[in-house]
């Protein structure tokens, strides 16, 4: 059942969410039954055009970090999400890192709040889960294997994607044991110092990123991509941080808008933040 895992994890990321904006974003999610996998591959068989839904975790500042005990909120609710298996996950490497870091230290008696995490079951295997890294970018997708069944033809340019599942646990190269996230921690530590040498928010970075991950409705057949319904998670602020005086999902007002733009005319998006 693709659709109830599915379906509570991104309850999950809508409750913890900034105030939606009405007046821009249409209705999301379709009704827990439609997410069903059953549904979703007879409607793929009828040839009708089918809702994806796909989670966005966007730190753009890096605020989430193992040092920082009040850290905690976007990296939970990715643990979820991963823990469901159940729908792609793009996201920021500062969320993935904070969530590793924590889980391979669980008994830190620096950071007792990492025993949060401990109840949550995480396994990113080789066999659930295909990684792939966004070019000059600090995303990260993640793409449960049991997704790409029931979405053969997803509209994303795998072919501009660095596959980065060799770092996954169980994969014929991973080096380490158990639980050992070390490989993966280490790319995404050389990640982060990339982004962190950046001194501001570059206004069309964010759009850049959608651009080169999601097929067009110019590059593709319309009719046979999904219609994403993304759900949009990331810490708000009315503080000035870096020149930049509000944010909702971390986005600024003019990457909202942008993007908004863009899926507008080139793509068949939802949003819920």
């Amino acid at each position: 059942m693709l659709k109830k895992a599915a379906f509570c994890a991104i309850s999950l990321l809508i409750g913890i969410g900034n105030t939606p904006i009405h007046a821009m974003v249409k209705p999301t999610p379709k009704p827990a039954s439609y997410y069903n996998e059953k549904n979703l591959q007879e409607l793929y068989a009828q040839g009708i055009q089918r809702h994806a839904p796909m989670a966005i975790f966007i730190d753009q500042d890096q605020i989430e970090k193992p040092e920082n005990p009040q850290s905690l909120a976007l990296t939970r609710t990715l643990a979820y999400a991963i823990n469901s298996n159940a729908f792609p996950i793009l996201t920021s490497s500062s969320i993935l890192y904070n969530l590793l870091a924590r889980i391979t230290n669980e008994d830190d008696a620096k950071h007792p709040e990492n025993k949060r995490l401990k109840i949550i079951k995480i396994e990113l295997s080789h066999t659930l889960w295909n990684l792939y890294l966004v070019p000059d970018s600090s995303f990260l997708l993640l793409i449960p294997k049991r997704f790409i069944e029931v979405f053969p033809d997803m509209g994303l340019k795998f072919n501009n994607l660095d596959t980065m599942s060799n770092l996954l646990l169980g994969a014929i190269d991973f080096t380490g044991k158990g639980k050992d996230y070390e490989p993966l921690l280490d790319t995404l530590t050389d990640i982060q110092e990339i982004k962190s040498k950046q001194t501001a928010v570059e206004s069309d970075a964010l759009l850049d990123d959608f651009k080169r991950i999601f097929i067009t409705k110019n590059e593709f057949s319309p009719e046979k991509l999904p219609i994403w319904d993304l759900f949009i998670v990331g810490h708000g602020s009315t503080e000035i941080l870096k020149g930049v005086s509000a944010r909702i999902a971390d986005m600024t007002p003019y990457q909202i808008n942008a993007l908004f733009n863009f899926s507008g005319t080139s793509l068949p998006l939802r949003f819920s933040f």
